[in-house]
């Protein structure tokens, strides 16, 4: 009997092109869908949750010729991603809705749910699933353009053995060759850009959903330069949108929730070499001293050099030379070449 793989599929290229590989290589391949709105809401969904989403992943399983479910996560979907994305903001923090996405739903709930059919979980991701002493690990995919490895530290240790990535050992313009001679009806779909739960611009989305007040903008000695309007609205490196007048161009440094207060200051003290990240995970065994690794705080960010030393649930990170920009809230991911280690949340 050949061995099952379900695909999350999201009307996207690659899902499609992700189960259909597995298809072509023999995997039983069930589609399936996550549902990440209540009907009353769907109207309001976009890109990846839309129902146009959903009828573009239908109608792309009917021409593979799989099956194709449309299961229901809304409500953890609620709880695990968009509650936690609203409040980080209400604190100042920049968050990665991604990354909890696919630590709380996409490679735990719904792998349960494809445990429980006895199945593997693939999805359209651009990363590889490689072997380091035995033991499954995560790998940069190899086109460097499009890999996404950075979204997948949060992806539980356990469930490394149960995934496949298809496309991460490819390009994308491959991926829609792919597509196109298969004559799939999304071999043209324009890639999704944005936050799949936001509908419109997310300055607008945080204005309806966090409240916020008008505060003080202040230099590092505590003079008053100007008044933000809500520090939701802001992230650590920000210039444009201040509001402000001055002889230097000005950058968001800090936030400080309690006080309602934004600290600006010149580029120069913007850049950081040493910060603390918490909420770890790791692909590999817990490193017991200071650990050489290369360290990404944001998705596209060249890698720096660095040390971790970890501290528990939590870790010191130490670069070779000051990054621009370290958001809190935002992710710091751990490499060892194309090895993903690990990674946690930046305070």
């Amino acid at each position: 009997m050949s061995r099952r793989v379900l695909v999350a599929m999201s009307g996207g290229v690659d899902s499609s092109v992700a189960a259909a590989l597995l298809q072509r290589d023999g995997y039983d391949v069930v589609g399936v869908m996550m549902r990440l709105w209540p009907h009353s809401a769907m109207h309001t969904a976009s890109g990846c949750c839309s129902p146009d989403a959903a009828y573009v992943a239908r109608r792309v399983a009917e021409q593979l010729d799989i099956p194709f479910y449309l299961l229901d996560f809304h409500q953890l979907f609620e709880q695990a991603v968009i509650q936690p994305f609203l409040a980080a903001y209400a604190q100042g923090k920049t968050p990665n809705p991604c990354v909890r996405c696919n630590g709380e739903v996409k490679f735990k709930a719904l792998l349960a749910r494809a445990l429980a059919m006895d199945a593997d979980l693939a999805t359209g991701h651009y990363a590889r699933i490689g072997d380091v002493s035995g033991q499954p690990v995560i790998l940069r995919s190899t086109d460097p353009k499009k890999d996404q490895s950075y979204f997948l530290w949060s992806t539980p240790r356990s469930a490394l053995g149960r995934l496949h990535f298809p496309v991460g050992g490819q390009d994308k313009g491959t991926t829609r060759a792919i597509a196109q001679e298969l004559g799939l009806i999304n071999a043209r779909r324009p890639d999704s850009q944005e936050i799949c739960f936001v509908s419109g611009e997310l300055d607008q989305y945080l204005s309806a959903h966090v409240p916020g007040q008008l505060g003080p903008i202040v230099n590092r000695v505590g003079q008053v330069l100007g008044q933000h309007r809500g520090l939701a609205h802001y992230t650590v490196g920000q210039r444009k949108g201040l509001g402000i007048a001055c002889s230097q161009p000005l950058y968001v440094l800090e936030m400080h929730p309690a006080a309602n207060t934004l600290v600006v200051g010149e580029q120069e003290e913007c850049l950081k070499d040493c910060f603390t990240v918490d909420t770890l995970n790791w692909h590999v065994d817990l490193p017991q001293a200071p650990l050489e690794v290369a360290v990404q705080v944001r998705h596209r960010a060249a890698p720096l050099a660095g040390l971790v030393q970890v501290e528990g649930n939590r870790a010191q990170v130490k670069l070779q030379r000051p990054s621009f920009g370290v958001a809190p809230g935002q992710s710091a991911v751990f490499y060892q070449d194309e090895l993903l280690l690990g990674g946690g949340v930046i305070l």
